[in-house]
């Protein structure tokens, strides 16, 4: 074995070298039938994310948790839950897990894995759908002047992603939109957005009907429009108030052209800029 001869340095630069190296020993600590075995399940599982944890690439190692995860018959989240340790008693908290604690704060595959709590999971997913979308170039991306603002996505990790990838694409340079790489690379050491990134293009979202890009986007927009006017309307009550004049005349402009907006409906496309 790789991992025991020389140790997880040995699998960092056999990763770096040759990705079919990893593919090789994983296939030498799944033994065939390991999926109907319990006492082999459970030893293989342990083996692989030993393999797996030194890998630096969150997205290339949580791909490989999921072929480990479809050979052992496994949810990916099982394993998922064993990479934010170290080797040792303190890592083998994988069956633990869901208690709670240091083991469901460490970065790396269980912070891919994770998804929101169930309160914000729709609103999650709609977002995912539109990151997904833009970073597949699923149809036609806007110019970046015609794309809505990084405040229409509500958590703060799609956020981010998003406003790197509109950072990236209104340089101005006349280059194509940024791929998922490139924002990758910006985002550097960001680990939880970049986790969060790796669980959108593997994993993609889990919206019905999945949508395009420019309905997303719509989606997103109108969804902000909504909680902005909720706002302004206790915005407006705190300016009638303090008999802020100029500022509730302000609100006031500002709630119309929500107003307006809203009562139209959905663009039947992306020929024009998302007001504020």
């Amino acid at each position: 074995s790789l991992r025991l001869a020389e140790g997880s340095a040995a699998v960092v630069a056999a990763f770096d070298a040759a990705e079919d190296a990893v593919m090789v020993e994983m296939d030498n600590l799944i033994p065939r039938g390991a999926a109907r075995d319990p006492r082999e399940q459970s030893k293989a599982a342990t083996a692989v994310t030993d393999l797996l944890r030194p890998i630096p690439d969150s997205i290339v190692r949580y791909s490989y948790g999921r072929i480990a995860a479809d050979r052992l018959d496994l949810p990916v989240e099982v394993l998922a839950r064993r990479f934010g340790g170290e080797a040792g008693p303190r890592g083998d908290r994988g069956d633990r897990g869901d208690r709670g604690g240091p083991e469901s704060q460490r970065p790396g595959l269980a912070g891919v894995a994770a998804r929101p709590a169930r309160g914000r999971a729709l609103e999650w997913d709609l977002e995912a759908n539109a990151l997904e979308k833009l970073f597949q170039g699923d149809g036609p991306i806007p110019p970046p002047e015609k794309l809505p603002e990084p405040e229409v996505f509500f958590d703060a990790e799609c956020r981010n992603i998003y406003r790197t990838f509109r950072t990236l694409y209104a340089r101005g340079d006349g280059s194509p939109p940024p791929d998922a790489r490139a924002v990758l690379a910006q985002l550097g050491s960001e680990g939880g957005t970049v986790d969060r990134m790796a669980a959108i293009l593997l994993e993609g979202s889990v919206t019905p009907g999945k949508v395009g890009l420019l309905e997303s986007l719509e989606k997103l927009h109108r969804r902000w429009q909504q909680q902005r006017l909720r706002e302004l309307m206790s915005e407006i009550a705190e300016a009638q108030r303090k008999k802020d004049w100029p500022r509730l005349e302000s609100l006031m402009e500002e709630k119309e052209g929500l107003s307006r907006s809203l009562h139209r409906g959905p663009r039947p496309d992306a020929s024009s800029a998302y007001p504020g």
